[in-house]
């Protein structure tokens, strides 16, 4: 018999918060995380932010810090010249989550309103900075689902993007375990219904296990995607995808319970 199901690849960590959003639909809700993470080696960090300094020919633009994530906060306070950095620079966040992340560690730091993802950060930006004299430092992973750098560039600020940790695809249950060969073969027999994608690495730790371009999960399963980066690649092994309109996690599940209920009415 088909699971129709949601099935969550965020990782673990995230797992903990995103959960309260289920509410009713907690049974329908399958978590396989897909990705973890890992921070980046403490020299190459070094060398890269000397890059980002309070010398020539920078020495008179406005150097600001913008955290996309509590992960992120969480690998740029881990390196001490970072951390430093930060606490010199003017600090911008979005989200609850990262701007408590950072409040509970004493940082100084200005959350985003009505920001739900980042590309809705240069929009934000316009009314705190002036492109020509800002200098903004964008610590984070080394797969980016949103090319934030190249926005803000087109909107004329000097920025460098410095990656400080990499989202490694792999599937696990959420007790970390990995599911063996027969229960692997009766996921790929049974499941159906939406699989969602956060980051492209997502989508690969799931490939990795699943294979889904050589069985039914290619045709039988929707891929969600949080923006159109994880998109385009999930693209690549699922012949029917689905982008967020609104790219934050709320809004997203949302919009996932709401086609999957016309789903269970009108299978696909």
């Amino acid at each position: 018999m088909d699971k129709n199901t949601i099935i969550w690849t965020r990782s673990a960590d995230d797992f903990q918060d995103d959960q309260r959003l289920f509410g009713h639909w907690r049974p329908y809700v399958l978590h396989l995380p897909c990705i973890r993470s890992q921070g980046l080696e403490t020299a190459l960090i070094s060398q890269s932010l000397k890059v980002f300094t309070f010398n020539d020919p920078f020495a008179a633009y406005e150097k600001v810090v913008i955290l996309t994530s509590w992960r992120a906060a969480h690998y740029a306070l881990a390196h001490p010249e970072l951390a430093k950095l930060m606490a010199q620079a003017r600090l911008f966040c979005f989200g609850a989550k990262t701007k408590a992340f950072l409040d509970e560690r004493s940082c100084v730091v200005a959350c985003l309103e009505n920001v739900h993802n980042a590309s809705e950060i240069p929009q934000a930006l316009r009314k705190f900075l002036r492109p020509e004299k800002t200098f903004i430092l964008l610590p984070g992973p080394k797969l980016r689902a949103y090319p934030l750098e190249a926005a803000l560039r087109r909107d004329g600020y000097t920025t460098l993007a410095i990656d400080i940790y990499e989202t490694i695809p792999l599937l696990r249950r959420g007790d970390s375990s990995v599911p063996n060969e027969s229960e692997k073969q009766e996921l790929i027999q049974t499941l159906t219904g939406f699989v969602f994608f956060a980051s492209p690495s997502a989508c690969q730790g799931f490939v990795d296990f699943f294979c889904p371009q050589n069985n039914r999960l290619s045709e039988v399963l929707v891929a969600f995607s949080l923006g159109q980066t994880t998109g385009e690649y999930c693209r690549k092994y699922f012949s029917r995808i689905c982008v967020a309109k609104q790219q934050d996690i709320k809004s997203a599940f949302a919009e996932i319970t709401t086609l999957f209920a016309q789903n269970i009415k009108n299978p696909l």
